[in-house]
């Protein structure tokens, strides 16, 4: 138990982009007073209530960002970001929550003013998407992908979870971090 959760009320998801971000604030050596946002894409099509009109064909993504100090990542137990990230993702299935976040958007003179971009995820910040669910065993006649994963280098700060092509149930972490913290990264990601 932790609070008012039993482990298994995490799900796998949660609990890996706990350890990822808890490593991450740790390598990266955050002070104590330091905040630190977890930015993780949300899909949002399915979760609106009324639905997204038929045929609308843009994006519907919001963001659950957790946020804690870099003592507290320091400090707690695993269990403390797991638990962040779990009440931060439950805001998401709240149609109300969402719809208010959509009034604010509406409200903005100057979206462009408000987006977020590479910056958003550097350090103290990190991103994390998964791709885990995403369907890439299509076959266009020669077999399936050798690889899925992200094209290039990316932002500092941005992390993909996604299925290992080899174990059954493996998974993988893409993370691209500085170089003096990802060194540190390493260590403590295989250090549980």
């Amino acid at each position: 138990m932790y609070g008012d959760h039993r482990v298994s009320d995490y799900s796998t998801f949660e609990v890996v982009a706990g350890h990822v971000w808890r490593c991450t604030s740790m390598a990266r050596g955050l002070p104590k007073d330091q905040e630190t946002k977890l930015y993780i894409p949300v899909d949002g099509r399915s979760r609106l209530q009324p639905p997204l009109p038929p045929g609308y064909f843009g994006n519907a993504i919001f963001t659950a960002t957790p946020i804690a100090s870099g003592g507290e990542m320091q400090s707690n137990p695993l269990k403390f970001a797991v638990r962040k990230i779990h009440d931060a993702l439950a805001k998401m299935k709240d149609t109300r929550y969402l719809r208010s976040a959509l009034d604010y958007l509406e409200l903005q003179p100057d979206i462009m003013g408000i987006a977020r971009g590479r910056r958003t995820y550097r350090c103290p910040n990190l991103c994390i998407t998964s791709w885990v669910r995403l369907p890439a065993d299509a076959d266009f006649g020669c077999g399936k992908p050798a690889h899925l994963g992200p094209g290039g280098p990316t932002c500092e700060g941005k992390c993909v979870v996604m299925r290992s092509p080899g174990e059954e149930g493996s998974l993988l972490c893409a993370i691209s971090l500085l170089k003096p913290h990802m060194h540190r990264f390493e260590r403590l990601l295989y250090d549980i």
